[in-house]
C-alpha cells in the first residue's frame, strides 16, 4: 500500500471545513513525506491545525483501504527535494520523458516544502481479515439474531 502513486489527504481549510486532495508521496521508514509549492493553499491551513488524515487504496475487488491519521510538519527546502523527484519517479516514462519532466519541474520551481506526516493511528481494511466497524457490528448482531432463531426452532421442536 506504501508503494501506490497517490493518498488522498484531508485536512481543513481556513473556514475550518474538510478538504480532501489526492496527492503524490514516499514512505521513509517512519513517515509520509508529500512536497508542494511553497504558494500552495494547503500550508497556511496545515501551520493552523497540523492534523490530516490519509487513505490509500486500491482499485480491485476486494479493495484494500490503508487508513492513516497524523500531524504534518512543514520543511522549506531550496531546490527540488528528493523524495519529489522519487515519487513522481512511479510513473511510467520513458527516459527521455523522464529527463525533460525533471527539466521542467526544476526550471519551475526554486523550492518546495516537504510535509511529514508522522502517523499517529493506523487502520487496514482488507475485507478478508479485515473490516470497516460498521460492518463488524452487522456481522455480530446477524450471528447473533441466527443463534437466537436456532435456539427458538430448537425449543419449538422439542
Amino acid at each position: 500500500m506504501l508503494a501506490r502513486d497517490l493518498l488522498r489527504m484531508a485536512y481543513a481549510t481556513k473556514d475550518g471545513s474538510p478538504r480532501t486532495i489526492p496527492i503524490g508521496f514516499t514512505w521513509n521508514g517512519s513517515q509520509i513525506v508529500v512536497c508542494t509549492a511553497k504558494n500552495a493553499p494547503k500550508l497556511p491551513s496545515l501551520r493552523r491545525d497540523p492534523r490530516v488524515a490519509l487513505t490509500i487504496d486500491t482499485e480491485v475487488h476486494p479493495p484494500k483501504i490503508l487508513f492513516i491519521r497524523g500531524r504534518a510538519e512543514l520543511d522549506s527546502v531550496d531546490g527540488i527535494p528528493e523524495e519529489y523527484l522519487r515519487m513522481n519517479g512511479s510513473y511510467r516514462m520513458t527516459a527521455g520523458q523522464r529527463a525533460e519532466w525533471e527539466s521542467a519541474v526544476r526550471s519551475l520551481y526554486d523550492g518546495m516544502v516537504r510535509i511529514v506526516i508522522t502517523p499517529t493511528w493506523v487502520k487496514l481494511i482488507d475485507f478478508e481479515t479485515t473490516l470497516p466497524s460498521a460492518v463488524e457490528e452487522l456481522l455480530r448482531r446477524r450471528t447473533k439474531r441466527q443463534r437466537a432463531e436456532r435456539q427458538r426452532a430448537e425449543r419449538q421442536g422439542a
